[in-house]
């Protein structure tokens, strides 16, 4: 009768702060959560814009190099999250080449004998 209500959503910009902030300095339970809502929100361009702009692909690349995530699922969605947001070719797939802590990591992934599948499957795209 009265059309349909709106559902308001938190702005990109807050999003990208919120998910860098929990990612870096939150516990195990708050960085499960920014992993998952990174995992859903990296595929909006705008999103990945705000995200690219606060230096969230660098943030991401020191914390699995640091190796702040063995466990898989949350592995596998962060890295996941970084092919999508590469996708959108927004900035030079040379910035993230040039990490090589993180190339170092991912070679480490394919080459151990015991890595996880999803994870191998991730760390060879």
């Amino acid at each position: 009768k009265f059309g349909k209500p709106v559902k308001l959503e938190e702005s990109p910009a807050k999003a990208v702060a919120r998910i860098l902030n929990d990612l870096e300095e939150s516990g195990e339970e708050e960085r499960r959560r920014a992993v998952a809502d990174l995992s859903a929100k990296c595929v909006d361009p705008t999103f990945a814009l705000q995200f690219f702009a606060k230096r969230g692909l660098n943030v991401l690349t020191s914390l699995v190099s640091a190796d702040k995530f063995p466990e898989s699922p949350e592995l596998v969605k962060i890295l996941k999250s970084i092919v999508d947001l590469m996708e959108q070719e927004l900035i030079s797939m040379d910035e993230l080449i040039d990490d090589t802590q993180f190339i170092g990591r991912i070679s480490r992934y394919i080459n151990s004998g015991d890595t996880q599948p999803a994870v191998m499957v991730q760390s060879l795209e």
